[in-house]
């Protein structure tokens, strides 16, 4: 019994160090190709500001972990922000964000008045 469990030591360790080199080195793929880009606005000025910071903040990390993994659909993300939050150029920024900037994805505004403007543009 003993004689056993030595010799199933000495297969087990090595085979568990190939397989986890083995996943460490196909697991985590670098993205390629165009960038995913997602656009958005934050508040980054005015009463909100303090909640839009941590938005950005959390966002950047989401973004640069995505990165360092295999992306987003294997491609690398782009965040693309704005830091205006006034309602009455809420329209123009996401018009901006798509026609002139390109981005795939949209993040929407989270206070009221832009969101009530940013939704014109989807009716």
């Amino acid at each position: 019994m003993i004689l056993v469990l030595l010799n199933s030591r000495r297969i087990v360790g090595p085979i568990s160090l190939v397989l986890m080199l083995g996943l460490a080195a196909t697991g985590a793929a670098a993205p390629l190709g165009p960038p995913v880009r997602i656009g958005g606005t934050l508040a980054l000025t005015g009463p909100l500001a303090p909640t839009a910071l941590l938005h950005k903040i959390a966002g950047e990390i989401y973004v640069e972990e995505m990165n360092r993994g295999s992306g987003l659909l294997g491609r690398p993300v782009e965040w693309v922000l704005d830091d205006q939050s006034k309602p009455e150029v809420t329209r123009s920024l996401y018009e901006r964000l798509i026609t002139v900037d390109k981005v795939d994805l949209l993040i929407g505004p989270y206070a009221t008045s832009p969101m009530t403007t940013r939704r014109s543009l989807s009716g």
